[in-house]
C-alpha cells in the first residue's frame, strides 16, 4: 500500500471525525473481507462501520467494576453490526445517494446501477449464508464490482475467440503466389518419385483449386495437401502415358517398301 494513498484516506477520515485508532480497526476488518484494497471503498466502509458502532454503543455503567465485567454488553456490541442487517430487503429498496455517487465515481452509469438493483435484491433475499458485517449498500457496491469483473472477463474471452477465429480464417485462405518449400519438392522427388520440374507445374493449378474453396484442406496443411495432389496427378499422367504406349505398340506396323 503506498504511503501517499494511506495519508489520503487517513486525512479524509480524520476530517469526518474518525481518529487513527478507529481507522486502524476498520482497516483490519476491511482487509479480512476485501480481496483488493480500494481507498474509496474503504472510506465508505469505515464511515458506515463507525456510524453503526456509534448507534449500537451501550450506556456506560455507573461503576467501574460493571464496566470490566459487562461481557454481555460487549458481546451485544460485537454482534450489533451483523444483527442490524435485515434478513431480507424490500422489493422497493434503493441504495443511498452516497452509494450511487460512489458507484458513479467508479465509472458506473446510472442506467447500469439501477438496472442491477432487481438482481441484487433477488440475490440478497435468496442467499443461504448468514449476513456478513457489511451494510446492504456496501454489499451492493461489491455486487456491482463483481458484475463489472464478470462482464470484462466475458468480453475478454469473446475478443480472444474472435481473434482466434480471425486467425483461422486468415490461415484457411489460399493466397496468390503461394509456393511449396524446397523440402516439399525433395519429399516428392525422393519418396514419391515426382520430379521437381513436373511438381512445379502443378503449383498454379493447386493454388487456383483452393482459392475457389476458401477453406483449409483436410489435415490443415498446405504442404501435405500439395504432396497428395502432386502424387495423384503424377500417377494419373503416368497411367495415361503407359496406356498410350501400350496402344501404340499394339497397332500393326506398315511394312517399309524397299
Amino acid at each position: 500500500m503506498k504511503e501517499n494513498t494511506t495519508e489520503h484516506y487517513r486525512a479524509t477520515l480524520n476530517s469526518m471525525g474518525l481518529d487513527d485508532s478507529v481507522i486502524d480497526e476498520c482497516l483490519a476488518l476491511f482487509r479480512q473481507q476485501a480481496t483488493a484494497f480500494s481507498s474509496s471503498a474503504f472510506i465508505t466502509f469505515a464511515v458506515r462501520h463507525h456510524r453503526l458502532n456509534k448507534q449500537s454503543l451501550p450506556r456506560e455503567p455507573e461503576e467501574g467494576v460493571a464496566a470490566k465485567t459487562g461481557s454481555p454488553n460487549r458481546q451485544q456490541e460485537d454482534r450489533s453490526a451483523t444483527e442490524s442487517l435485515p434478513a431480507v430487503v424490500d422489493q422497493e429498496w434503493l441504495p443511498d445517494v452516497a452509494t450511487i455517487k460512489h458507484l458513479q465515481a467508479l465509472g458506473f452509469s446510472s442506467e447500469t446501477i439501477f438496472g442491477q438493483i432487481p438482481g441484487f435484491i433477488f440475490y440478497y433475499n435468496s442467499r443461504l449464508d448468514n449476513p456478513n458485517r457489511y451494510s446492504v449498500d456496501m454489499q451492493f457496491v461489491y455486487h456491482m464490482q463483481y458484475v463489472q469483473h464478470r462482464a470484462l472477463t466475458e468480453q475478454t474471452e469473446m475478443m480472444e475467440q474472435d481473434m482466434q477465429r480471425s486467425m483461422r480464417d486468415s490461415a484457411s485462405k489460399m493466397r496468390q503466389g503461394w509456393m511449396p518449400c524446397e523440402r516439399t519438392f525433395a519429399i516428392l522427388q525422393d519418396t514419391h518419385f515426382v520430379p521437381k520440374l513436373i511438381a512445379i507445374g502443378y503449383v498454379d493449378e493447386f493454388v487456383l483449386y483452393w482459392e475457389e474453396r476458401q477453406k483449409l484442406p483436410q489435415g490443415g496443411s498446405w504442404k501435405t495437401a500439395f504432396i497428395q495432389y502432386s502424387v495423384v496427378r503424377y500417377e494419373k499422367e503416368e497411367k495415361k502415358w503407359r496406356s498410350q504406349q501400350r496402344k501404340w505398340k499394339s497397332q500393326p506396323r506398315q511394312k517399309q517398301l524397299i
